[in-house]
């Protein structure tokens, strides 16, 4: 019975980076670190920094997402799907 446990703990923590680095990777793809670095403000904000203005805020991915698809705040367009799109945004939350 632990050794089940043990390896269902391990198996979520595998799939949860798994999505971790596909969202980072999605981030890629859509563009964004052409303007976003990870810990570095470019044209655009640090990932970092966006997550920690947006720390605690309840509906912050959503407002964020939609933000976003509005071209709000003279943001491009996302080229990306609403989906690839809330992953990126949570990831970037997730920092």
């Amino acid at each position: 019975m632990r050794s089940i446990l043990i390896a269902s703990l391990v198996s979520i923590g595998v799939l949860a980076g798994g999505q971790a680095l596909a969202s980072e990777q999605l981030s890629k793809d859509a563009g964004c670190v052409k303007c976003h670095d990870i810990d570095k403000k470019k044209k655009g904000a640090s990932v970092k920094s966006i997550a920690a203005k947006y720390k605690g805020k309840a509906g912050a991915a959503d407002q964020l997402v939609a933000d976003l698809k509005a071209e709000k705040d003279d943001h491009p367009k996302p080229k990306t799907s609403d989906a690839d799109l809330k992953a990126i945004v949570t990831w970037m939350l997730a920092q």
